[in-house]
């Protein structure tokens, strides 16, 4: 992470993945901290299948951080277009092209990146609506010479169209696990406020394998002391629905 964030650039994108549940989204969010801490301008997106239809959700969230100063710095056909896509203008005439919103984002990144490094962070990727990905990619393919990074996280498998396209610059994967029985017995107790038998968390480890939410939601149901732990129905509904949903 730290090398990730280094002054100097060495590579463009940082990519946390992994299963559902895993973590990615506490990772994320630790790394957006820190950058900001190190002196980044962070950018950020949390995508979710609930959002992921609306066009340019995900650039108007980006652009949350953006001041006013920010776009009147865009040339007006772009300004305008990124205004009205993000709903901060009322469209006069044709919803604005993509074309235009992609060179706006563009545009806007370079302004940013001029003042200072900016990190760029999309949490849940594949969520990510697809004028917003496109707009993503565009702006990516064209950075160079801007030190403007990457975060995204997303589940493990085929790298994203955005990694593809940044890949020449450097990505970084970080490939999420299973917390150790230890880690697990932390959780466990952080929440509880209590240490629990050591046979109990084993219970809880063996049948979670050690992912972080699947641990948390049999810790909601512990049984009593000895008797067997049962898989709480919605984990199947929970798990299934997400990655049965996930763009292939």
């Amino acid at each position: 992470m730290g090398r990730f964030l280094a002054p100097a650039l060495t590579k463009r994108a940082l990519v946390v993945c992994g299963e559902p549940g895993i973590g990615k989204s506490t990772v994320w969010d630790a790394a957006v901290g820190m950058a900001r801490s190190r002196g980044f301008a962070a950018w950020c997106a949390r995508a979710s299948e609930a959002e992921a239809q609306p066009s340019f959700a995900g650039v108007a969230d980006l652009l949350e951080a953006a001041g006013a100063g920010v776009l009147a710095g865009l040339p007006g056909p772009q300004r305008h277009a990124l205004e009205v896509a993000v709903r901060r203008a009322e469209p006069a005439g044709a919803p604005p092209e993509p074309l235009a919103v992609s060179a706006g984002l563009l545009g806007v990144f370079r302004l940013v990146s001029d003042a200072g490094r900016l990190l760029v962070a999309v949490d849940d990727l594949p969520w990510l609506d697809r004028a917003s990905a496109a707009a993503l990619v565009f702006a990516a393919r064209r950075l160079a010479g801007h030190d403007v990074r990457f975060l995204v996280s997303r589940h493990g498998g085929r790298s994203s169209e955005l990694e593809r396209v940044v890949e020449p610059a450097g990505v970084v994967r970080l490939e999420l696990g299973p917390l150790s029985f230890g880690a697990v017995s932390r959780l466990l107790a952080g929440r509880l406020g209590r240490s629990l038998p050591r046979r109990v968390v084993r219970q809880v480890f063996e049948t979670s394998h050690g992912n972080p939410l699947f641990a948390v939601e049999l810790e909601r149901g512990l049984p009593e002391i000895g008797a067997g732990l049962p898989v709480p129905a919605m984990l199947g509904e929970l798990f299934g629905a997400r990655v049965g949903a996930l763009p292939l």
